[in-house]
């Protein structure tokens, strides 16, 4: 039988009230997932090679990747609806895509065998040719059938001396996702990053000069 005695009553409200204050705040709060974040990569890209060095090849300049709105931040992104991004809140990738695809197009471009020389965004000098990249869009769509990475650039080679547009294409590539996860979204991603580079080398060994 409970005391109607009321300082019994205080003292139990006390006594419930420095408990409580003593419980460490990490015990009341809600823990926050940790941020995973990931890479592009080439992992089946050409071994560094003297041979791909071709002295007779014009000079060529990879010129900053632009990305379009929406599509410039480290986010990653998905697509329920048509027109609607979406973004993993735990899930980002290193860099912006767009900069971690520059060093990827420099080693393809060194690999390739066309070029004499091969410079990057962050030197400013002269060259014959000059490649232009835009970054359309690196998504990941989900039907009804399941989902798919869907990577889409846009090329331009020109020669800068003439201001002449040499060659210009989009590319669009399409990976299906096949694990259900953000990783598997990543895996996708990288996929596709590997058939656009080589798509593109063969695309410019009838378009360099």
């Amino acid at each position: 039988m409970l005391s109607s005695n009321p300082r019994i009553h205080v003292g139990f409200i006390l006594t419930a009230l420095l408990l409580l204050s003593a419980c460490s705040p990490s015990l009341l709060m809600k823990q926050t997932p940790p941020v995973n974040r990931y890479l592009l990569e080439w992992n089946d890209a050409p071994p560094a090679s003297t041979d791909a060095y071709n002295a007779e090849g014009p000079s060529i300049r990879l010129s900053p990747i632009t990305a379009a709105a929406g599509f410039d931040s480290a986010q990653m992104i998905y697509i329920r609806k048509p027109y609607q991004l979406e973004f993993y809140a735990y899930h980002r990738w290193v860099e912006p895509p767009a900069r971690m695809l520059e060093p990827l197009l420099v080693r393809m471009l060194d690999a390739s065998g066309l070029f004499s020389t091969v410079v990057g965004p962050d030197t400013a000098v002269r060259t014959d040719l000059q490649l232009d990249v835009g970054l359309l869009h690196l998504q990941q769509v989900f039907t009804d059938e399941g989902s798919a990475v869907q990577l889409a650039l846009n090329i331009s080679l020109v020669n800068p001396a003439r201001a002449q547009l040499i060659a210009n294409h989009r590319f669009s590539i399409s990976e299906p996702v096949t694990k259900a996860t953000p990783y598997g979204s990543v895996q996708a991603a990288n996929r596709a990053t590997a058939r656009f580079l080589t798509d593109l080398r063969n695309y410019l060994i009838h378009h360099d000069r």
